[in-house]
């Protein structure tokens, strides 16, 4: 990806976790941070957390958002684009997991994960794509190996959204295809 010094990514579920993490990282590199999640005041200490890495306030953008909604994903790349003018890098971190085997859940639990975890990824990814944007696209991988039937319900959507931006080629969109892996559920 090269250095991040003054480029802006925006970075989904940034409001705990490894989007939290990514982003204080990020922000010690220099790089103009778009931050996107669901909790407010989380998202605020995750500010707070950038600028104690060195990030001036002005280069922060926090947008609180729920990315299974599609006016939410829409607004966060609208908001980044007119703040800070570009997006350079697409960090899909959001997610959620449930856990629960193929016979314990629901048809709404396995709606709201495809909502986060595949759609959101694919809208987000889809409306970043612009061609006078030279955007990044980082995926969140997980880990391949299902720790246990308790797991099928988050591992899947996640192995599927890993299928589908494997088969696509995103290069003739000016995209350098990123490729992050990060451990997940472990056996």
């Amino acid at each position: 990806m090269g250095s991040l010094r003054e480029k802006v990514a925006l970075i989904t579920g940034a409001s705990s976790g490894i989007g939290a993490g990514t982003a204080t990282h990020f922000a010690s590199l220099g790089c103009y941070l778009a931050l996107c999640g669901r909790n407010k005041e989380n998202l605020e200490k995750t500010g707070k957390q950038c600028e104690a890495n060195g990030l001036p306030k002005d280069k922060i953008l926090l947008i609180q958002g729920d990315l299974s909604k599609e006016e939410d994903c829409k607004a966060a790349v609208e908001k980044t684009i007119k703040y800070f003018g570009r997006l350079d890098s697409l960090i899909n971190n959001a997610g959620i997991a449930l856990i629960g085997s193929i016979e314990t859940t629901s048809l709404e639990q396995f709606d709201a994960i495809m909502n986060i975890n595949v759609r959101s990824m694919f809208h987000i990814t889809m409306l970043a794509i612009r061609p006078k944007c030279q955007t990044s696209i980082v995926k969140k991988r997980e880990n391949k190996k299902i720790a246990s039937p308790h797991h099928f319900c988050y591992e899947n959507p996640v192995t599927t959204c890993d299928m589908r931006l494997q088969n696509c080629d995103l290069r003739p969109a000016c995209l350098s295809n990123c490729d992050l892996r990060l451990p997940g559920a472990l056996a």
